[in-house]
């Protein structure tokens, strides 16, 4: 199985999951697991069922760095996840898109921030070209870190440059 095989396999079981929506968040959960993804700023932090029977947080729900981006193993299983993975989940990036075209872009190039407003779907060539707009930028030296584009934004501006083809 490839990686992204198994990412793919991930992302299905995860939105095989029950979603409730709150004010601040959302709560996938599974049996007596579960995940809570923050509206406010993006953190995942575990839920457990407690005594009651009622949802309480578990664990301090930061992750581990990985390549740039925060990942951590989803309770009840040996499934390693990305953050911002379970946030498109919860915020249903994914319910609409065809999953093996799908790849989740972070518009302010920063990894670990999983807001709502800072996530987008979009393909593998739109990633890579707004990956390529940041080097862009760089390389000219006008580049200010916490820059925020969607992807079809920067492959917009890279082709009103010539710099990619139409």
């Amino acid at each position: 199985m490839t990686q992204r095989e198994a990412q793919i396999r991930n992302i299905r079981a995860l939105m095989s999951w029950n979603r409730e929506y709150f004010p601040n968040g959302v709560a996938l959960t599974n049996g007596k697991d579960g995940l809570f993804y923050s509206y406010t700023n993006g953190a995942i932090t575990r839920l457990r069922l407690n005594k009651d029977n009622k949802w309480s947080f578990w664990g301090n729900g930061v992750g581990r760095l990985v390549r740039d981006y925060l990942q951590f193993q989803l309770p009840g299983s040996r499934i390693n996840i990305y953050n911002h993975v379970v946030a498109a989940v919860a915020l249903g990036l994914f319910d609409n898109a065809n999953i093996k075209d799908a790849y989740i872009n972070h518009k302010n190039y920063n990894g670990c921030d999983n807001r709502p407003n800072n996530l987008e779907i979009c393909t593998n060539s739109e990633n890579t070209l707004h990956g390529q707009f940041r080097v862009y930028c760089i390389n000219l030296g006008i580049w200010t870190e916490g820059i925020s584009i969607e992807a079809k934004e920067a492959i917009r501006f890279l082709r009103s440059l010539k710099e990619i083809e139409p």
